[in-house]
């Protein structure tokens, strides 16, 4: 077992860059690669970019992850490998449980709103009201820690949610909706991070069944631009 090196920086960072090397250099030896090699990048989404050659590999890797135990890092790796030798069910399976530990999903939201500047942090109120208003209705769990911001989004969407970091993001158009408006969109993404991430385009979570879109705030909706397809 290749133990842990830590190194400290502004972002408390416990995975050096030589650790990092050490375990990607060890799962690639198991697929036929003679050279390995990997760093820690700060993109806005979570990537797990590559680039290599017949006996070398390369990774970027989202800085999401460098708080992360080497079993988290280790099937990050694994599972790329497995697909690009074939493997077409191979799914990370450790990456979403990690960033949503204690202490690891408040910082990297943090760091998420800091490179998102389409996001707005300020005059939150209403949302935060709203997702009151939707935990006394009982259709939020406590236990899930949801926030929620407005966003500079596309004139049509409503809102978008981040899986990783369990955000809600409502599109700023809607600052003046009725309380109703606001509570569906907001519950229409919240079920996503409920149901997990579907990737498919028009999935609906099959928990949206539980607080059905009115006509009033469909009406409204559609009246005012937003596209109730793309939930």
């Amino acid at each position: 077992m290749i133990g842990r090196t830590a190194s400290a920086n502004k972002k408390n960072r416990t995975v050096s860059k030589k650790h990092l090397n050490d375990l990607v250099t060890q799962v690639a030896g198991r697929y036929g690669y003679v050279e390995a090699s990997a760093e820690f990048v700060d993109d806005m989404d979570f990537k797990v970019n590559w680039t290599r050659g017949p006996d070398w590999i390369h990774f970027n890797v989202s800085d999401y992850l460098d708080r992360a135990p080497d079993e988290v890092l280790v099937d990050v790796f694994d599972t790329v490998f497995r697909k690009i030798a074939g493997d077409e069910d191979a799914q990370i399976s450790r990456v979403v449980g990690y960033s949503h530990s204690p202490g690891i999903l408040a910082d990297n939201r943090k760091d998420y709103y800091k490179r998102d500047s389409r996001t707005l942090l300020n005059d939150r109120e209403r949302l935060f009201d709203s997702l009151g208003r939707l935990r006394a209705m009982g259709v939020i769990p406590e236990d899930l820690d949801v926030d929620v911001c407005w966003k500079f989004l596309p004139y049509s969407k409503a809102g978008e949610c981040s899986y990783l970091h369990d955000i809600v993001m409502v599109n700023e158009r809607l600052g003046s909706a009725p309380d109703p408006v606001l509570d569906y969109v907001i519950w229409a993404k919240v079920a996503h991070l409920i149901d997990g991430y579907i990737p498919e385009p028009g999935a609906y979570p099959s928990i949206l069944k539980n607080y059905a879109l009115s006509a009033s705030v469909a009406k409204w909706l559609d009246d005012h631009g937003f596209n109730t397809e793309e939930w």
